[in-house]
């Protein structure tokens, strides 16, 4: 089979819009997401997924809870330093990440940022902590 541009592009285009915003029909389906860990909330099953975006953005989550995905979130780093739950909430802490477009001083001054992330009753939240 010979690709051309055109049909290049229009995959390009649908795997960058199925991975920015995770709208996937059935995540178990998905080779690149993944379940991180699993979560009991107020009885419910919530499964934190990671995804890659590529080199821009090497990992971003979503919670599935009862059937709802939440919006993608995260600061793209592939690193993380906590994930916890407390109470109701999903924590997630991670430092900040600016992608290969950015100079090098950009993306070390991101990397001395932490953030944290809140997935509480099907809404994210985030601030920087650090």
């Amino acid at each position: 089979m010979k690709l051309n541009l055109k049909s290049c592009l229009i995959a390009t285009s649908l795997v960058t819009a199925l991975s920015s915003n995770f709208a996937f029909a059935e995540l178990d389906d998905i080779s690149f997401a993944s379940v991180v860990k699993t979560f009991k909330i107020n009885g419910n099953t919530a499964k934190l997924y990671s995804g890659s975006m590529g080199t821009s953005c090497p990992q971003q989550f979503v919670v599935v809870m009862n059937g709802k995905e939440s919006v993608a979130f995260g600061s793209c780093s592939e690193y993380v330093k906590s994930i916890k739950q407390s109470g109701d909430k999903i924590i997630i802490t991670a430092p900040g990440f600016r992608g290969p477009f950015s100079s090098p001083k950009e993306q070390a001054a991101a990397s001395k940022e932490i953030w944290q992330y809140t997935y509480r009753n099907g809404k994210v939240t985030e601030k920087r902590i650090k």
